[in-house]
């Protein structure tokens, strides 16, 4: 089950984080599983398509802290849709991801944790026909709209068709128990 929050940031805090995306040095050849050479044998093969792009500014585990306004931004973003939904017990952010898609760009189905404490966060940071399939459903971007599921959910980005690119930011976090019949 996914649930939706509108409006977690301002239009405008949105176009600093995109002005920010667009200026890292930082991204990397996305893949959700599989060989991390599966782009070689993609290029040798000539096949026109990617997983997209992605880059991290965060990682608890990997003691992983890159760039802080990115951070503090997908920490605004967390926090806010932790107290809209009023359910989690202990929740600790363990990663962000920014991820980038082009018309060419499509995920394949994938897990972000196996662990069934471990909940993610979509966050669209705007507009785009794309969006992300997860299970059966499909969501398109909404700027400003954060999407919310198990990370043990299958899930994939969608690259937009005639939008020229989207962008958005994948949260994985844990907690020690979920609150139910709160909404």
């Amino acid at each position: 089950m996914v649930e939706t929050y509108d409006n977690i940031l301002p239009k405008e805090v949105n176009k600093l984080i995109l002005t920010e995306l667009c200026n890292s040095c930082r991204w990397r050849l996305a893949f959700d599983k599989g060989p991390r050479d599966i782009y070689v044998s993609m290029l040798l093969s000539k096949i026109d398509k990617d997983f997209g792009w992605n880059m991290r500014s965060y990682h608890r585990t990997e003691h992983f802290d890159e760039n802080a306004k990115l951070n503090t931004w997908a920490q605004i973003i967390f926090y806010h849709v932790l107290e809209k939904s009023k359910k989690f017990i202990n929740p600790i952010p363990i990663r962000f991801n920014w991820n980038y898609y082009n018309k060419s760009s499509t995920g394949t189905f994938h897990t972000d944790s196996e662990k069934p404490n471990s909940y993610s966060i979509l966050y669209s940071i705007h507009d785009t026909d794309g969006g992300v399939q997860v299970a059966d459903s499909f969501y398109k971007d909404v700027e400003g709209q954060a999407k919310l599921f198990s990370s043990c959910t299958q899930h994939k980005g969608i690259g937009p068709k005639d939008n020229l690119l989207r962008f958005n930011l994948n949260i994985v976090f844990e907690c020690d128990a979920v609150v139910t019949g709160v909404k």
